[in-house]
């Protein structure tokens, strides 16, 4: 559904493949990677502490890649073309602080050194709390439409199933790997494609009657 030219009709989007490349040399897969480059047009409208997800302190949630692609096709998708279709929706529920960090991973736990082996990834994870109130009842349904139609469809190409599907919850640290900052203080430090912002706008102007006819008195989200 992604592929094509974009389309208020057909609701078809760019191709995620041909993106260019924003990796960067790893060097140590232990540092923590901030990209070289930075998009200060591209930050939160909120302040900067109202969702922290950093991985340091947050349990870390752990992800499985699609077995049809290799570990570096894994990493690659997941940072430079699955990191950016995130940045419009992170930054617009507020997020201030987001990362991932790459395979191979490692934990200083010997009894879980054979199931974090079978893991590609991890992230921060939120409160389960917090994961039952989503969606909270304040969001777009044109917000949860790009959240399901955009990044839920992305991840069933590079993880084995959508995340929430198979994400196993370890505390926080137990695993250590490559560190990559997607936002940090409520910016955005990596490449976001022009295609991506020209989605986000078309599904903003999808959701605009609906915004209207609230505002009226008619209805709403």
């Amino acid at each position: 559904m992604m592929h094509g030219a974009l389309s208020a009709k057909s609701h078809t989007f760019p191709p995620l493949l041909n993106w260019p490349s924003v990796n960067k040399s790893l060097g140590d897969d232990k540092r923590v990677i901030f990209p070289p480059f930075g998009y200060p047009q591209y930050t939160s409208k909120y302040p900067p502490t109202q969702l922290i997800m950093d991985i340091k302190s947050m349990d870390q949630g752990l992800l499985r890649r699609n077995p049809s692609l290799t570990p570096e096709e894994f990493s690659t998708h997941w940072f430079t073309k699955h990191a950016p279709l995130i940045v419009p929706f992170f930054l617009d529920l507020g997020v201030a602080h987001y990362e991932q960090m790459h395979g191979p991973l490692t934990t200083t736990s010997p009894s879980l050194s054979a199931l974090i082996s079978t893991y590609d990834g991890a992230a921060g994870m939120p409160l389960p709390s917090d994961l039952a109130a989503f969606p909270p009842p304040t969001l777009a349904k044109w917000k949860l439409d790009y959240y399901r139609q955009v990044i839920l469809v992305d991840e069933r190409r590079f993880l084995v199933s959508e995340a929430m599907e198979h994400i196993h919850r370890v505390p926080p640290l137990t695993v250590a790997g490559t560190r990559k900052v997607v936002i940090h203080d409520g910016k955005c430090l990596i490449d976001v494609p022009e295609t991506v912002w020209e989605v986000w706008k078309l599904y903003e102007e999808w959701g605009k009657p609906e915004l209207e006819k609230g505002e009226s008195g008619e209805g709403g989200f």
